[in-house]
């Protein structure tokens, strides 16, 4: 039987390379705020963790929220289309799966209100429209499960012994947070559609290009231009993950999606 632990999102008291390394199978529970507008961004961040984990190797997002996630403050409903889209950047980014957390929402008890596949309203409710409509998406992504991540154009050294040492006490500054500094070189890789590996510090960074300059790109570039090298996208990711852009991200693809995986079935 598989052994895999649940990860969860960018977890700073947990060296979880060393735990992968010893799993079957790398696998992230990801619940981002319905509300936040980088929560696709630190989603994607997530992923292309968990794909480098275990260099390339598929990887599993076991729990996710069709809904409402009841332990913020406020807990907001997601907006229509916002389940598929962020969904599907699991698989896009190297996931063998999308599961969500929970199957019936419970008419009783500490989770009544947190969101469900089947939620109190049955299946004459947009959320059940929803979840069986990417049930459907999934199902034309079939294809990729199994299938490894080619190396990615661009390495960002990614190290909890690091991250322990700069967020440890007694410090003469307390401004440096990694996490922070890490999505800062991240967020503008994401909006030119480039993938990330996330690597220990000694791994060989041989098989990566050298540094380049990222342009913006134009508000009249299409929406799914193909990054440049040897990333393309399935043509089924990419027809699954269509979108409109939302106002605040008309400068950069409604769903950056570059599809991690070219070898199908090659484990």
């Amino acid at each position: 039987m598989p052994v895999p632990t649940n990860f969860t999102a960018s977890f700073q008291h947990l060296d979880c390379r060393r735990w992968a390394a010893e799993e079957d199978v790398a696998t992230i529970d990801v619940y981002p705020d319905s509300s936040d507008p980088e929560g696709q961004l630190l989603a994607a961040c997530n992923f292309d963790l968990m794909r480098s984990l275990r260099g390339g190797r598929p990887w599993l997002l076991p729990e996710s929220a069709t809904g409402a996630n009841v332990p913020r403050r406020r807990n907001s409903a997601r907006p229509a289309g916002q389940l598929r889209v962020r969904s599907l950047q699991a698989p896009a980014r190297g996931s063998d799966s999308v599961m969500c957390f929970q199957w019936r929402q419970s008419r009783a008890g500490a989770e009544r209100f947190r969101s469900a596949m089947l939620p109190h309203g049955g299946t004459r409710t947009r959320t059940w429209r929803e979840v069986t409509e990417l049930g459907r998406d999934l199902r034309t992504l079939a294809g990729l499960a199994g299938g490894r991540a080619e190396t990615a154009e661009v390495a960002v050294v990614w190290d909890w012994d690091n991250w322990w040492a700069l967020e440890g006490p007694n410090h003469p500054s307390a401004g440096l947070a990694f996490q922070g500094r890490g999505l800062d070189h991240y967020r503008p890789l994401w909006g030119a559609n480039l993938p990330v590996d996330f690597l220990h510090p000694h791994h060989d960074l041989g098989a990566y290009p050298g540094p380049r300059p990222l342009s913006p790109r134009s508000a009249t570039a299409p929406a799914f231009a193909p990054p440049p090298g040897s990333w393309r996208r399935t043509v089924a990711a990419e027809r699954a993950t269509r979108a409109p852009p939302t106002p605040r991200a008309r400068r950069r693809p409604a769903v950056p999606v570059t599809s991690a995986r070219r070898h199908a079935g090659s484990g």
